[in-house]
């Protein structure tokens, strides 16, 4: 099984980061992870690291859309104004608790989205993923 050095969460409930935290550790899926529970406070970190440090950029982002502040799709549109070469190393998940079609259908217009995930992610899901990558 692939790992993966950096992990980014961004969810509002700090119970969801934590648990998602935890499958991460236990499945050995990444040395680093790290979560933000203000979609906005997590785009300025990534701003951040663009800025100073791109090599410590996220490889894996899990994003979920409704949140207070910025939903997925306003933060996908703040993203977009990163660099290509940046985004196209990091995959990006949505990992939402939304069942809606329109939300499904809707992220399939954003290119840099690789899937759209079920909450909760499970160790099956993320080892899924760790294959894929």
């Amino acid at each position: 099984m692939k790992s993966i050095k950096r992990v980014l969460l961004v969810d509002d409930d700090p119970m969801t980061n934590l648990i998602n935290e935890k499958i991460i550790h236990f499945t050995k899926g990444s040395s680093k992870v790290g979560s933000y529970l203000n979609p906005g406070k997590a785009l300025d970190y990534l701003k951040k690291l663009v800025k100073n440090d791109s090599s410590q950029f996220p490889n894996v982002l899990f994003l979920d859309i409704n949140m207070p502040e910025k939903n997925a799709w306003q933060f996908f549109d703040e993203l977009k104004k990163f660099p290509k070469a940046l985004l196209k190393k990091c995959k990006i998940f949505i990992l939402t608790s939304s069942i809606d079609q329109e939300d499904i259908d809707k992220s399939k217009t954003y290119e840099m989205v690789n899937e759209f995930i079920s909450k909760p992610l499970t160790v099956g899901k993320l080892k899924s993923i760790l294959f894929s990558s």
